[in-house]
């Protein structure tokens, strides 16, 4: 491989396989600007997407040596990534009870060493993990819901709860519908984003407020989920179009007893691209009328119109199939 100068640039999944990074240490370096990075055209697939570039001076600023990209043998141990690097995330984790913490501090770890594993590979290296370390056992279910659960809510999804108090709750009003009118939006706004700008309004109601003791961001979400009802929430936060397909009323069709070719359907589409009509030279976005069998699903017939539909496209298409 040819040798690389300090104006290369290598991909992300190349640093983040020397580094030891995990992807989501990176992607906030990048979100924050801390890292020297560039975008470029993918050259895979439509060509519509874009692949994210490291500049290879940052080897040198994480500990790696950037004159041999792609060394043979060992390398020192990455340097480990910053997981408590947000305000929100140091009052989440230092306000939790001790026995709560103990569970974040096993899955951020497990976290922070199976990153950038999958399928076969992560469930190989859980086994390794349990005989290695019988105390902190684990599963590839629970390796997943923990992922999931530090992506979607940082340290407030890792530490361990237990329904002790179920039915209480230590939000207080004022405090909770602040927080209600900031999470009940379209566009889905982050449940960190919306818990930080509650602290912030309590601590306008009271400057003397102790941050140690607001409650965290899934004390909030609890009892706003033990108040209104899922779909309620669903709908607030994604809007009405959203919430149909999710949740919309729709009757189970039976196809058991309908023959290919007994029943026909047919609908109308307009065309995402736009055609140039040679008789008047004018752009138009073309519509097609089609037939499809129900049971099967096999398209019959179909026609091409720049008009509106109308019944004669109707039968056309309807004669084609």
């Amino acid at each position: 491989m040819r040798g690389m100068t300090m104006d290369d640039y290598i991909s992300l999944k190349e640093f983040v396989s020397l580094t030891g990074i995990p992807r989501r240490t990176v992607f906030d370096w990048i979100k924050k600007q801390k890292i020297n990075f560039r975008y470029v055209h993918s050259i895979k697939g439509y060509g519509r997407g874009k692949q994210i570039q490291i500049h290879i001076s940052e080897l040198q600023r994480v500990g790696k040596p950037s004159s041999n990209p792609h060394p043979q043998g060992q390398v020192s141990p990455p340097p480990a990534p910053v997981f408590f690097d947000e305000e929100v995330e140091m009052v989440v984790y230092s306000s939790a009870p001790e026995w709560a913490r103990r569970k974040a501090d096993k899955y951020l770890k497990i976290l922070k060493e199976s990153a950038g594993l999958k399928g076969d590979e992560l469930k190989e290296w859980i086994m390794q993990w349990n005989e290695e370390h019988p105390e902190m056992k684990t599963s590839y279910q629970r390796v997943m819901e923990a992922r999931k659960a530090y992506q979607e809510q940082g340290i407030a999804g890792l530490l361990a709860r237990y329904g002790k108090r179920a039915g209480e709750s230590s939000v207080k009003g004022e405090w909770f519908e602040y927080f209600k009118r900031a999470y009940l939006r379209e566009g889905a706004p982050s449940l960190k984003s919306c818990w930080l700008r509650t602290l912030g309004y309590a601590k306008s109601l009271e400057p003397s407020f102790d941050t140690k003791d607001f409650p965290s961001p899934m004390a909030f979400l609890r009892r706003l989920k033990r108040e209104i009802p899922e779909q309620a929430i669903y709908l607030a936060r994604y809007g009405r179009e959203a919430w149909n397909r999710k949740y919309g009323v729709y009757i189970e069709r039976d196809y058991s007893n309908i023959v290919c070719g007994e029943v026909w359907v047919s609908d109308h589409a307009q065309v995402d691209v736009a055609v140039v009509d040679p008789r008047t030279d004018k752009v138009h976005f073309p519509w097609v009328t089609a037939w499809r069998d129900f049971k099967s699903g096999k398209w019959l017939g179909w026609l091409f119109h720049i008009e509106a539909p109308n019944s004669d496209h109707v039968f056309q298409s309807f004669y084609y199939a």
